[in-house]
């Protein structure tokens, strides 16, 4: 069954140029699209460089699209807030996204003030039960605190409460446990999936270069190569069978003990350049599959099934043979 969507992105797209330069420009994000549905997770998957936190700024508004519209399908309710209200990002580093010199009841109470038009009192006493939902019990330890005086993971939980105390619609959280402890990294996506679960917000963007992470948290899955889409569908689905290289490289490069037992090869790429060809698809210079058409023409984004997207000639053209 198919979810009520909170937010439509149509042909996204980022082009950067240097002022004063005669370089090129840079496109980072290529004529992307997709949906969140009310109460969903999507996951951003993909390398260093991919586009996953461009597109995350673009929708919380810190950057500006090229190309492309963004569209909030909120409530009557929601009508009213701004943007920066309705979508709130938690940032990778938990410590450079907090301002050292000010105390946890200031980053906490602070959008309570400015968004909810709460008195000082009425806004401390609202982030008290903020951090209790963010799990930092009992809230009076923590509040009369400053960042440096807190676990890495305390922080992140910080940094997640101020995010909930504008009462946002969407949260974009990029690259949430990326920079904590591997032992506290799946409390920290337990208590993402909670605050959905909770109501706390309507709908999660998550990204993340991690597919089991994604595997955890996200119903439906993104895999970006060089701005690009070129796999998208429900979560499980792509993961049960990966169809792009691209998609079956990240997969294969997860250390998995049954499949070294089964004597299952990992995909390698070619030994080609990381540089982004001018023409044709991104993969195509790493590509073990590549044909002259990959280098000519970029693949459209075609459905395999109704869960399951991908932008490959190869593979699109295998299952036009198949059916």
């Amino acid at each position: 069954m198919s979810l009520k969507p909170v937010l439509e992105v149509e042909g996204l797209t980022k082009t950067f140029r240097v002022p004063g330069r005669r370089a090129e420009p840079f496109t980072a994000v290529r004529n992307v699209s997709f949906t969140i549905g009310n109460g969903e997770v999507v996951a951003l998957v993909g390398e260093s460089g991919s586009g996953k936190t461009t597109i995350g700024r673009m929708l919380a508004g810190i950057e500006t699209p090229t190309a492309g519209r963004i569209r909030f399908l909120e409530s009557q309710a929601k009508k009213a807030q701004s943007l920066r209200q309705r979508v709130q990002m938690v940032f990778q580093d938990p410590y450079s996204a907090l301002n050292p010199f000010n105390r946890i009841s200031y980053a906490v109470s602070r959008p309570l003030i400015n968004f909810q038009k709460m008195n000082s009192a009425a806004a401390l006493e609202r982030a008290r039960a903020i951090l209790s939902t963010v799990q930092l019990t009992p809230p009076d330890e923590y509040l009369g605190k400053r960042p440096h005086q807190l676990s890495g993971g305390q922080r992140q939980r910080v940094v997640i409460a101020r995010a909930l105390a504008a009462s946002p619609e969407i949260v974009i959280a990029d690259e949430p446990v990326s920079m904590l402890d591997v032992s506290i990294r799946a409390d920290v996506l337990s208590l993402l999936r909670d605050l959905l679960a909770q109501k706390q917000v309507t709908a999660m963007l998550y990204i993340t270069h991690d597919l089991l992470s994604a595997r955890l948290l996200a119903q439906r899955m993104m895999v970006l190569y060089r701005g690009l889409v070129v796999e998208m569908g429900d979560t499980e689905t792509i993961l049960a069978n990966p169809q792009h290289p691209y998609t079956q490289l990240l997969w294969s490069a997860i250390p998995n003990p049954r499949r070294a037992a089964r004597g299952e090869q990992m995909i390698t790429p070619t030994s080609g350049t990381n540089e982004v060809p001018r023409h044709g698809c991104p993969f195509a210079p790493r590509c073990p599959l590549v044909q002259d058409r990959c280098r000519s023409e970029v693949p459209d984004l075609s459905a395999l099934s109704p869960q399951h997207d991908i932008a490959c000639h190869v593979v699109t053209g295998r299952h036009s043979v198949d059916r």
